[in-house]
């Protein structure tokens, strides 16, 4: 039986098809829904002597990730389920691993 299902969530079709699923697995196993947002660094790389850094664009799609996030958790939660999530920032895979371990999720969705 599942305690944590760890939910990697962008908003897409997909990912609002993967919520519904996970509400599913989350209902008949009583499981907490942990949502994560992954957001990509918005560095951007000119060369091999370094990069850009646009403190706008970072603020701009931090706005964009917490928006998905706050929709997908308000989607659990009005259907009754608990939930709680968090962006980080970073490469998708280590980003969602990372975390995953840091929850402690027994069931990863992606």
């Amino acid at each position: 039986m599942y305690k944590r299902i760890l939910l990697a969530y962008d908003g897409s079709d997909a990912g609002q098809k993967a919520l519904l699923d996970c509400r599913e697995v989350a209902q008949w196993s009583q499981a907490e829904v942990v949502l994560v947002a992954v957001m990509p660094s918005t560095m951007s790389f000119v060369g091999l002597e370094g990069g850009v850094y646009d403190v706008e664009l970072e603020e701009r799609e931090r706005q964009k990730f917490n928006a998905v996030l706050r929709d997908g958790l308000h989607r659990l939660e009005s259907a009754g389920f608990r939930a709680r999530g968090e962006v980080v920032m970073g490469e998708a895979v280590e980003g969602i691993t990372k975390y995953a371990r840091k929850v402690e999720a027994d069931l990863g969705v992606v």
